[in-house]
């Protein structure tokens, strides 16, 4: 039982501490997946999801976007029945975050049904921020 103990604490130890931020919970999307699942940033604004969304814009390589990541996760898991989590890379989909004019991280695009879209970038939001979030644009509280 000892050995068990001990063989999990280490495998969750290397698992924390490899520099992968990929958050979980999270659909990602490359450039021709954002198109489909949330809209052409080149044409006319249609969205057809039929619940909103939140799509996470982050790199590895920004130290706010792993402070980001536990919040955003919880957040995900939390509101995952009502509202639709996305993730995109910002190394491998530059383009689709020049179109939406994102140059600070994380950001956040935040896609409501029936409204324009809004994007906070270049802080860390806490898990109570994004409630507010949810509620103020989405009008989603728990």
């Amino acid at each position: 039982m000892k050995h068990l103990l001990i063989i999990t604490i280490l495998i969750c130890a290397l698992m924390s501490c490899t520099n992968e931020q990929t958050p979980r919970f999270m659909t990602p999307l490359d450039s021709l997946s954002f198109k489909e699942q949330i809209f052409d940033p080149d044409t006319t604004f249609i969205y057809q999801q039929k619940e909103p969304s939140v799509v996470y814009f982050y790199s590895n390589r920004v130290k706010n976007c792993a402070k980001q990541l536990p919040e955003i996760e919880l957040a995900a898991n939390v509101y995952s029945k009502s509202i639709h989590f996305y993730s995109v890379s910002y190394e491998e989909n530059i383009k689709i975050a020049e179109a939406l004019n994102i140059k600070k991280l994380p950001a956040f695009v935040f896609v409501p049904l029936n409204a324009n879209i809004q994007t906070v970038a270049g802080g860390v939001l806490s898990y109570h921020d994004l409630e507010k979030a949810f509620d103020d644009i989405f009008g989603i509280n728990k």
